[in-house]
């Protein structure tokens, strides 16, 4: 083999591989630090969001209770509404689906 041939096999042996090893171990060593950060930001935004909804489930529960236990109208003595055959139109457009409510007897 001429020098230049042993020249060109020595640098690539002795720096170019080394310093693909230590970028390929950092690569993933990056990759996997950045997965288990974005893992526990987004648990831990999962449940501050879950205990948000709790509460809002549960301030809109009390409102639900409080206005089904007001007096109606014919308990008054008033004239009932008449029932229409479509839903009242909601008040605020904006939402996609509709939300429903069901009394809960949890509690």
């Amino acid at each position: 083999m001429k020098l230049r041939t042993r020249l060109v096999i020595a640098f690539l042996l002795l720096s170019v591989l080394p310093l693909a090893a230590v970028t390929g171990y950092s690569y993933y060593s990056s990759q996997r630090a950045f997965r288990r950060a974005v893992q526990a930001e987004s648990t831990l935004l999962a449940a501050e969001l879950g205990q948000r909804m709790e509460i809002v489930a549960a301030d809109l529960e009390r409102r639900v209770a409080r206005i089904w236990d007001m007096p109606t109208r014919a308990a008054r003595g008033d004239a009932a509404p008449t029932p229409s055959a479509e839903p009242a139109a909601p008040k605020r457009a904006g939402r996609l689906f509709p939300v429903r409510w069901h009394r809960s007897t949890v509690g």
